[in-house]
Parts: C-alpha cells; structure tokens; sequence
C-alpha cells in the first residue's frame, strides 16, 4: 500500500512524520481520515499516550495501519465499532495476545495483517464474521490451531498461517491433533496463494500434511503455495494433481524431507534470505536417495537447497539437464560429496546460476571431476566456499576460464587450500585473466594458501 502516491486529499490521509509527531491525531482527524497511519507511533509518544481511545468515530477510514507499536496493548474492545468503511487493517509487529471483538464486525474488511504478532496463540469463532475478507495474513503468529469457522470465509484469495509446535512429545499430547483441518481448506476455492508454516519436528504436521494435500491439490485457482511434505510421497502425488500445473509454472515454495529445528545455523542468515526470495524454492533436506518427484521439480525450480543428504558423492546426481533454470543454489553438509558436477554432458552446466554456496563438505576435491562444457557456469556471480577441509584449490586452471563472470568469491575455513587457482608448469605466469570480472574477494583461515591468483 503506497501512502506517497495517494490520491486522496492531504486532509484525509493522517501520516506519522516520524519525529514530527508530537502528539496522536484528534478525534477531528479520526473523524476526516480516510487512512490513518501509526507505524511507530507509540514508541515516540510519552507513556500516558500509550493507548488508543475506548471507541472512535471514524466514518470515512479505509486503511489503518498500527503495525510496529509493541507498547500499544490491550486495544480497546469497541475500537473498531465504528470505522464501517474499513478495507485494510495492518497490526503487524505488535505484543497483544487477541484481537478486539470489534474488528469481527468489520464486515467490509478485506485486508486483515497480523504478521510477527507472536503472542496470539487462537483465533475465536467470531473471524466467520469477516465474510469479505481476501488477504489474511498470520505469518508469525503462534497459533495452535486453525480455527474451524476459517473455512467459511469462502472470499479468501491470500492466507499466510504459521503455527505452535514443539518437538516435545509430552508437550505435544496437551496441543490440538490437527493444525488445519482438509475440511477447512476444501472449502476455499478461491485461494490464489497458501502459505503454511509449522514447527520441522512437530509430529503433528506429519499426519496432517497427509490429509490435506489432496484437498489443496483440488483447488483450481491456487498459484503459490508454501508448503513442508515431511516425506517424498506426499510431494509425488502433490505433482501429479490439478493444482501441479499451474504452480509449476508460478511461484512455490517446498521444503521436503524430515526437516530439524538447528540451534546454530551454519548458512548466514542472508544467504538463507536471498534463497527465500528466489521465485521457485525447493530444500530437499535429510535424504537418502535421488527420488524421480525431486528431480522432476527440480526441473522448475529457480533455487535449490541441498540440506545433508547423506549418500550422495555430486549434485550431477540430481540431474544436469534438470537445473537450466537454476540461478541460486546452495549445498550444506552433504558429507560425500566429492564433486559438484561429476558427469559430463554436451551442453552447459549450470547456464544460469548465479549463487553458489559450498558449506561443510567434507570430502569436496573439486567443483568439477573433469572440465565441463565452455558455456557452464557462464552466469555465476558469486560463489561461497566455506569449511571444505579436503579442497586443495578453487578452480583449475581450465575450469577458472567458465567463471569468467564472477564478481564475488568468499573462502573461509579451508585447511587444505593451497592456491584459488591451481597452476600447471605449462601455464604461462603472465596469462591470467581468468576471472576478469572478479570485483571483492574474502578469505578466512587458510593457513596452508600460499598464492591468490
């Protein structure tokens, strides 16, 4: 929602300046308003303005925003009662633990956010009130169950939902079976875009993810969805429903495989946020093998994410001809793998890959066994290498001139590496120019590298 480019009058349109704000609108302004916007507001404010009125009339008020004002707690019951004409409400980054019983009564309301309100745990029966809703958004929310009534909001287009879990079993047994029911999500037809995120290790999702796959398989308009399969089979007979061809080709976002809750995450949190926002995501986490439903996914997706699979020795084994549409990658310990591409093939590898994160591989020689096609990696900007304890250099040679693109390379904690690019008696000291575009270079513990380029 762009407030600078409303087309509303300035008199309508209340806008905290930052550190202009002196005081909170009055009820003349709340009167007039048609958006109000309070994002962190309250803060600012001395501490007997840490409130908002019992009830305000605002007659004319489209679109309020009140995120980011963690002192704003409880707001008053009746707030809501009379802003009729309400299409938008944004609560996002605040500390009340539910909702007025006002706001069910917004029967115009089309935009509800509650992102990273972390202390609402349940929804009431009264959301059945919000028939007209479209976008609904409890990312980061705490919820331990869906609400039943949720299926009766048959306008929805957008749900965003994240829920409680835990990996305590005893905790576990005092926590609803189910998070989301399939009857609930058989009834929304119109959803464009679901995203649901739980807890890797609640056991609860297990049983749950089962049963209502089919339900969102079903659903005709859906065009992004955000969705964990603990196992492959589900994932196998999500790809061969109705739903499958429309998202392929859109946006998704699956993680696969028994996921872990990590205490220490040893990929940087940026790189995980550059994954995130890739178009087509898929982690494929704790496998054993090369499953047929990974790698024809693979084949759509623009960002891969290999997370400890434990058999095997390359990412060739996923397929080559199955990654053209790659542009980020990452691999993360993978503790056979010894090559990155391992077969070599008449065409590119690799052609539009941009990132490339190397961590924790412990038997890595090599990115390539042998030297690959001129045009592979032809895209790739960046590259990571990070813990790799057997690597004895970055490129040979040969292979450096593939890379003759990147701008950024990081090497860190790689006893073993002795050059970033491995010279033979026959290459002339003169001649190198391999990496004419190389722009930023980091290095981090590398006692045995004697030479850079």
């Amino acid at each position: 929602f762009n407030l600078a480019n409303s087309t509303l009058p300035k008199h309508l349109v209340f806008r905290n300046e930052g550190d202009k704000m002196k005081k909170p609108p009055n009820e003349d302004q709340w009167k007039q308003a048609g958006v109000m916007d309070l994002t962190d507001t309250f803060p600012s404010l001395p501490k007997k303005l840490y409130s908002l009125p019992q009830k305000l009339y605002s007659p004319n008020l489209v679109l309020l925003f009140l995120q980011r004002n963690p002192s704003l707690r409880p707001i008053p019951e009746s707030l809501f009662s009379a802003m009729p004409s309400l299409r938008v409400v944004d609560l996002s980054d605040n500390r009340f633990r539910s909702l007025p019983s006002s706001i069910f009564g917004l029967h115009k309301l089309q935009v509800l956010i509650l992102r990273d309100c972390s202390f609402i745990y349940m929804f009431p029966p009264e959301i059945k009130g919000l028939e007209h809703i479209e976008v609904l958004d409890l990312l980061g929310t705490e919820l331990e169950k869906a609400p039943d009534e949720l299926g009766q909001l048959t306008n929805l287009r957008h749900l965003q939902i994240s829920f409680y879990g835990t990996d305590d079993g005893r905790e576990s047994d005092h926590l609803p079976n189910v998070l989301l029911s399939s009857e609930t999500v058989s009834k929304l037809q119109h959803l464009e875009a679901l995203t649901i995120v739980v807890h890797p290790e609640d056991l609860r999702w297990v049983k749950n993810a089962e049963a209502i796959m089919q339900d969102i398989g079903n659903l005709e308009h859906l065009s992004y969805l955000h969705f964990y399969f603990t196992k492959v089979e589900i994932m196998e007979r999500f790809i061969r429903s109705p739903a499958w061809k429309i998202i392929g080709s859109n946006k998704f976002k699956f993680v696969v495989g028994q996921d872990v809750k990590r205490i220490v995450d040893r990929v940087s949190g940026d790189v995980e946020h550059k994954f995130n926002e890739q178009d087509r995501c898929l982690r494929f986490v704790n496998g054993k093998e090369v499953p047929e439903a990974v790698e024809n996914v693979l084949s759509y997706v623009t960002a891969f994410y290999l997370d400890h699979h434990s058999a095997v020795c390359s990412l060739s084994e996923f397929g080559i001809t199955n990654s053209r549409q790659l542009s980020f990658c990452v691999v993360r310990e993978c503790p056979n793998i010894e090559f990155i591409i391992s077969e070599i093939i008449d065409e590119p590898a690799y052609p539009s890959l941009e990132y490339l994160g190397l961590h924790y591989l412990w038997k890595l020689e090599s990115i390539c066994k042998d030297q690959p096609h001129k045009g592979s990696f032809r895209a790739l900007k960046s590259l990571t290498v990070a813990t790799c304890p057997k690597l004895e250099y970055i490129f040979s040679g040969s292979l450096a001139q593939c890379f003759c693109n990147l701008e950024e390379l990081i090497v860190e904690d790689c006893e073993s590496l002795k050059e970033i690019i491995e010279r033979s008696d026959e290459m002339d000291n003169d001649d190198f120019s391999a990496l004419p575009r190389l722009r930023k270079i980091k290095l981090y513990y590398l006692p045995q590298l004697f030479r850079l380029l």
